[in-house]
């Protein structure tokens, strides 16, 4: 009888033994199956006679699995003129399933496309810049543009129009041109970068418009979208440009100041943080009201 009892215990422990080591605080691990925006697809534009594998890479903490990649359903690399859907597998890895035929968007074949001048600049304000048209290729290209901080072109941010807008005050930009990609011919390369410096506006004013109301200017035009954007430690002095029987400025809707002028100090200020300004003015029983928002940036 003891040793039934001593053999029923070594075997109790036995299961609670084998219990623990099975299981775990998190319980058992879930597999997760990739899906196509874990990945970032390249090389999905290229020129004839010079085609090369399209890159799928995995983004931080994703499936390391292995990718095999298909175009129009095939593994072998096209070259001929032409796009071609692109999709592709990843094998199962730890703690990650398989995935079949993801969406890589699509390969593109093209000719070369053309150079094209480097743009000129036709205006500068304080947040905007306006190029002038470059010529387009003989070809069928259009142009296209696109800014940087640097004389690098970038990779993304390439426009038609040739006017750039919502830009920072007393900053120095780069402008590219370059041909635009069609069905037949690719991107072309970048122009040379030309610098423009955008005005350092610190004169704002409030008149009166067409329509009655109150127009916020600076270099004597209308304010885009009555916003601007300041360098810290510059005054911003914002004036009337009629005169009122009474005047009364605020400051994120906190009266700031009775006087026909307003002098907004960004010294100290938190950078990346937009400020309201406004002017409430009467005038023979009327009453009127506008405000811009000043963005006050890093220097």
């Amino acid at each position: 009888m003891k040793n039934t009892q001593f053999l029923g215990l070594i075997a109790f422990a036995a299961v609670i033994t084998f219990g623990f080591v099975a299981c775990n605080d998190d319980g058992p691990a879930v597999l997760k199956r990739p899906v196509a925006d874990d990945y970032t697809v390249g090389n999905l534009s290229q020129v004839l006679g010079n085609v090369t594998p399209v890159t799928v890479t995995a983004n931080p903490g994703k499936s390391p699995g292995a990718v095999t990649v298909y175009y129009k359903g095939n593994k072998t690399l096209p070259s001929e003129l032409g796009s071609y859907a692109v999709t592709f597998n990843v094998a199962a890895a730890k703690n990650w399933k398989s995935a079949k035929g993801l969406v890589g968007g699509t390969l593109w074949i093209r000719y070369a496309g053309a150079d094209v001048d480097a743009p000129t600049v036709n205006s500068v304000t304080h947040n905007s810049v306006t190029l002038n048209a470059v010529s387009a290729p003989d070809n069928g290209q259009t142009v296209e543009y696109a800014k940087s901080g640097t004389e690098t072109a970038p990779a993304g941010g390439w426009q038609a129009s040739e006017i750039f807008t919502g830009l920072n005050g007393g900053t120095t930009y780069y402008f590219f041109a370059r041909a635009a990609a069609n069905e037949t011919y690719g991107e072309g390369t970048p122009s040379a970068g030309i610098p423009a410096t955008t005005k350092q506006q610190t004169e704002i004013t409030f008149g009166l418009g067409d329509g009655g109301g109150l127009v916020i200017k600076a270099d004597d035009e209308p304010v885009s979208d009555n916003a601007l954007s300041v360098k810290t430690g510059n005054t911003v002095t914002l004036s009337a440009e009629e005169d009122y029987d009474s005047y009364r400025w605020t400051l994120n809707g906190n009266t700031a100041g009775t006087d026909d002028a307003f002098a907004f100090d960004t010294k100290g200020l938190e950078t990346g943080k937009a400020y309201l300004v406004g002017l409430a003015a009467e005038k023979d029983g009327d009453y009127y009201f506008a405000q811009i928002t000043v963005t006050v940036t890093a220097k």
